[in-house]
């Protein structure tokens, strides 16, 4: 009897989807190379496999088995089981013939990986149309894009540099990969009808948008446009910084959906995102303060830090992701007033890298730096004072959210890191609503929108009820938004002045844990 073999697979991925014999050329093989196909590694991969009884069968490849959750584990099976079905339908296509096959980020729940030639094939197909034959809906969500939301975005009025208004224009101008192109765009077309779907019989932005129904169109984008990132994700390693950065805007435009929807698949956004940027920072990213792509690399990792604040149980996100994961993402603009985070947001990578040192403190008690260091940082960051006789208007904006955001920053580090008495701070929540006012009286009758954070902050610390029925007036108008992250927040604020009467000194970070853990107040 011929001795028994025990048939091993040590080539790459590729070849092994191809079912041909890899010559085990690292880091790519030759064959890959021959046929212009992407060589996917040698690594292991994660496989899934379902718990039911009886012994499992193990596929005889360098797959890791994950077989079940441990009991430490921090969600519970529900949990799980909903953000697994999410998952599994981020990365799921239809074939013609009504068969499902998956593709995507997270194939560790794939039986089988189709080959890449399937893949581009089924790009080319893919329409970049809605539900409806004709592209009719498609061209008005365009143009309310390009005339209404992409300024909503900003409190600017500059077309110059609004960077929603950029990366459409990029996409339209340069050569880009084609799952990057139809990844923006499907995540435009849903974040535009998702928008409309919600806020249309606010805004009232014209008549031939009122009869289309467009929750339809936003489901069909929003599947597609995750068809899109999840094949670009998977490609990621060959792609420019440019073109991740792309991929990072695309990424942005769904967590905008999900806070739209209050939907929890924004942590599953989150981590992606996240990987994108680690992959640009090992790439070498440019550092061009006007370039669209770093702007939005800071808007995520800003999110980030807004969320991780007060989620830090029970998440699917920080259970694999730490604030310290975010050290290795740095930009180094050199002048930040010029880049497009400042002239967008007032934001700029000194503050940034401020509130992450503050979060580090609070989610792990320690940081590389001393308490001292960080509130020196925090006193250097702050905004330069604008030249007297400035008369630009979107300076003046400028001017007032950057003064917002230290000032939110500065009071989240004197409650919570030195633990002062809100009612020891109302000089600096004062000095912030009179910013808030003043930013408020420059974009009355305008689209754009700040940053909510910091309003949120500045309005959780004030204790003055005189004071606190001025930020009343401003959150009254965002009451009819229901489900908004605005009417959310307001909830939370009323939240926390009730529970601080009569001199209480509760958290608000305290208060959110309790009433809305979900919550992203980007």
């Amino acid at each position: 009897m011929p001795p028994t073999r025990t048939k091993r697979y040590t080539g790459c991925w590729t070849c092994k989807a191809r079912a041909i014999k890899c010559d085990e050329n690292k880091p790519s093989c030759i064959n890959c190379r021959f046929s212009g196909n992407s060589c996917e590694g040698f690594g292991v991969k994660l496989s899934w496999q379902n718990n039911s009884k009886g012994r499992p069968q193990f596929d005889k490849t360098r797959s890791l088995v994950l077989n079940k959750w441990g009991e430490c584990d921090l969600l519970n099976d529900s949990q799980v089981e909903l953000f697994l079905s999410s998952i599994d339908s981020a990365s799921r296509f239809i074939t013609s013939d009504g068969k499902e096959c998956r593709y995507g980020p997270f194939r560790v729940f794939s039986l089988k990986e189709p080959a890449k030639n399937f893949v581009d094939k089924k790009l080319k197909v893919m329409s970049l149309l809605g539900p409806h034959v004709g592209k009719d809906v498609e061209s008005l969500l365009f143009d309310f894009w390009d005339h209404h939301l992409c300024k909503f975005m900003v409190p600017v009025n500059d077309e110059k540099i609004n960077p929603y208004r950029m990366v459409m224009q990029t996409i339209q101008d340069h050569s880009i990969p084609s799952e990057v192109r139809n990844a923006v765009l499907h995540s435009v077309y849903a974040t535009c009808s998702s928008f409309l779907a919600i806020s249309k019989e606010h805004m009232q932005p014209g008549s031939w948008y009122q009869d289309i129904d467009f929750k339809e169109y936003w489901k069909v984008h929003k599947r597609k446009a995750m068809d899109h990132v999840s094949i670009a994700y998977l490609r990621k390693a060959s792609y420019s910084p440019a073109d991740l950065g792309l991929l990072a805007a695309a990424i942005s435009f769904l967590l905008t959906i999900d806070i739209f929807h209050i939907s929890e698949e924004w942590q599953i956004h989150f981590r992606g995102a996240l990987s994108t940027l680690k992959t640009m920072n090992q790439l070498g990213y440019g550092t061009d303060a006007m370039d669209p792509s770093v702007y939005f690399a800071q808007l995520i990792k800003l999110t980030y830090l807004f969320s991780t604040l007060h989620i830090y149980q029970d998440d699917v996100c920080n259970k694999y992701i730490s604030v310290v994961d975010l050290d290795c993402i740095q930009f180094d603009v050199i002048h930040e007033t010029e880049s497009l985070m400042y002239r967008n947001t007032g934001v700029t990578e000194s503050m940034i890298r401020c509130l992450a040192e503050i979060v580090k403190y609070l989610q792990l008690g320690e940081t590389i730096k001393s308490i001292h260091e960080i509130e020196m940082d925090i006193e250097l960051c702050q905004p330069q004072q604008l030249f007297e006789g400035c008369e630009s208007r979107n300076s003046l904006i400028v001017y007032h959210q950057s003064m917002m955001f230290h000032i939110a920053m500065k009071l989240l580090f004197m409650r919570e890191v030195k633990n002062r008495s809100p009612f020891e701070l109302q000089d600096l929540a004062t000095n912030g609503i009179e910013h808030i006012k003043a930013d408020n009286d420059i974009t009355t009758g305008s689209n754009g929108f700040g940053l909510l954070w910091p309003f949120f902050v500045i309005s959780c610390e004030t204790t003055s009820a005189s004071k606190q029925q001025i930020l009343q007036s401003f959150l009254e108008p965002y009451k009819s938004y229901s489900g908004t992250s605005m009417q959310r927040a307001t909830r939370i604020i009323y939240a926390v002045w009730e529970k601080r009467k009569n001199g209480g000194n509760v958290s608000w970070i305290d208060v959110v844990r309790e009433l809305d853990p979900t919550i992203l107040l980007s």
